[in-house]
């Protein structure tokens, strides 16, 4: 993400944004021309009430924002968890370390094993 803002930052500009509405008239039942339109949507449709006053607005938003905190921490449990799970060694990493040393003891015991071959032979 280029930018990033909180959950905080976009609820204030939400709410603002709302109040700037309802300041101008574009929103609320007191509306300037919202009285004489012609309804935009058919008859037989079902329209969304609008709230009415600035308290259900702000209500509305800190019910949404609860539940955008609570959805929020429990993804950052999860991916905490999925953190602590990638940090732990696995099986493939433990046989891996294993046959690393395993490794390294052979290598040790061959050149060992050439020096005194050569020692003997020289003594022969």
């Amino acid at each position: 993400m280029a930018s990033r803002i909180g959950f905080k930052a976009a609820g204030r500009a939400l709410l603002m944004a709302l109040v700037a509405a309802f300041g101008l008239g574009l929103l609320g039942p007191d509306s300037g021309g919202a009285q004489n339109a012609a309804p935009a949507e058919p008859a037989g449709e079902q329209q969304v009430s609008q709230p009415a006053d600035y308290g259900q607005v702000l209500s509305l938003l800190q019910a949404q924002k609860a539940e955008l905190g609570q959805e929020l921490r429990r993804l950052h449990r999860e991916l905490a968890a999925v953190k602590q799970q990638l940090e732990e060694p696995g099986l493939g990493t433990v046989f891996s370390g294993i046959g690393y040393i395993l490794g390294l003891f052979g290598t040790a015991f061959f050149i060992h094993a050439r020096a005194a071959y050569q020692r003997r032979s020289r003594e022969d």
